[in-house]
């Protein structure tokens, strides 16, 4: 119950404390599952407990049933599984249409109890179906044997907040995956040099799709700049990541057998760090500049999978490593990134949704 209080009041107070125009933003996608908050009913399993939590933002008071599943013996997936007719049951409040939805099965019982677990919950497009829970987590016992739960619980509530925006921002499960087959597609075909890079011009939403606001050209003051600005709203503030994209075809490491990276790449790389110390050095200036900016954050897109194998992908897992504001993808890459958060902002892959994080 502390981990629930702490996730639903972390995330509720970094939506009210959104700007305006922010909350307007994720109003565009009515009953947002990611942001539902308030009162809750517990379920009291064998291996942890399963917390409804009701439908969007409707009520002030974060309150919590407790009660105990009729069975004993039964885990958090087998009761889950027990009220899938209820979760995935709509009923429209006006015309009183029902619309039956997926059953919920989800796998083995025991691979639960050490992790938390989220299942959200949508409304069908275009439609008032109102499920009685939006958000269903699981939080198993074990999970609280660590000793930072607390932060743990604050994390939680900042990777809602940014499925929210991703929610927003990538419009639809069909149009994300649209996307990204787009995207294998241009990956896996011999196109010209810029087709990739194009690709992401038009399609920022690709690289971050989590962000509040972005800018594309932001002049930091040198010569060059970065392709891309984003801003993310998290639940402990806003962070700013800055992106630079290089060609598919340039090489990250020279033709010999020793492991060395090309000029190209050291000077790309080289750039990223021009960009923290010039803001650094100045942040006042750059605060001003770019809402919020605390810490920038780095993202470098560059080359091809073709010529990483092992070894130099853990040289390359080295170098970026080493720095907590730098971070590095070649452009094969992005395509398992943009499926991981698919996964992530739209749980399941049918309308209603049903999904697991």
């Amino acid at each position: 119950m502390d981990w629930l209080l702490v996730y639903q009041n972390t995330l509720r107070k970094a939506v009210d404390g959104l700007p305006n125009e922010a909350r307007q933003v994720l109003s565009l996608v009515p009953n947002n599952s990611h942001l539902a908050t308030g009162p809750m009913q517990l379920y009291v399993c064998t291996n942890g407990i399963v917390a409804m939590v009701k439908n969007g933002l409707i009520s002030s008071d974060i309150t919590a049933e407790v009660i105990f599943a009729a069975t004993p013996s039964m885990t958090m997936v087998e009761f889950v599984n027990s009220q899938a007719p209820r979760l995935f049951n709509f009923m429209d409040p006006v015309s009183k249409l029902s619309f039956r939805g997926h059953k919920a099965i989800l796998g083995d019982p025991t691979s639960y109890s050490g992790n938390v677990v989220f299942m959200l919950i949508e409304d069908h497009k275009d439609s008032c179906w109102l499920p009685p829970s939006s958000k269903v987590i699981l939080l198993g016992w074990n999970y609280f044997e660590q000793p930072d739960w607390e932060q743990k619980a604050r994390e939680a509530a900042q990777e809602s907040l940014k499925g929210a925006y991703g929610r927003v921002n990538l419009r639809s499960n069909r149009s994300a995956r649209e996307l990204l087959s787009t995207y294998r597609e241009l990956l896996g075909s011999d196109s010209s040099e810029g087709t990739l890079q194009t690709f992401l011009d038009g399609h920022p939403e690709f690289l971050c799709p989590e962000h509040e606001v972005m800018l594309s050209k932001p002049t930091l003051g040198g010569e060059r700049q970065p392709d891309f600005a984003f801003r993310i709203r998290s639940a402990l503030g806003p962070r700013w990541i800055f992106v630079e994209i290089e060609r598919p075809n340039k090489s990250i490491f020279t033709k010999g057998k020793e492991f060395q990276f090309t000029h190209e790449f050291t000077q790309a790389k080289g750039q990223l760090l021009q960009w923290d110390t010039l803001i650094t050095q100045d942040l006042p200036y750059f605060a001003k500049r770019f809402d919020g900016l605390h810490k920038p954050e780095f993202y470098l897109v560059y080359g091809r999978d073709a010529e990483l194998d092992a070894p130099r992908r853990h040289m390359l897992s080295a170098e970026f490593s080493s720095s907590s504001n730098r971070t590095f993808n070649s452009f094969d890459d992005l395509a398992e990134r943009f499926a991981r958060i698919i996964s992530r902002v739209f749980p399941g892959t049918s309308e209603p949704n049903l999904g697991v994080e």
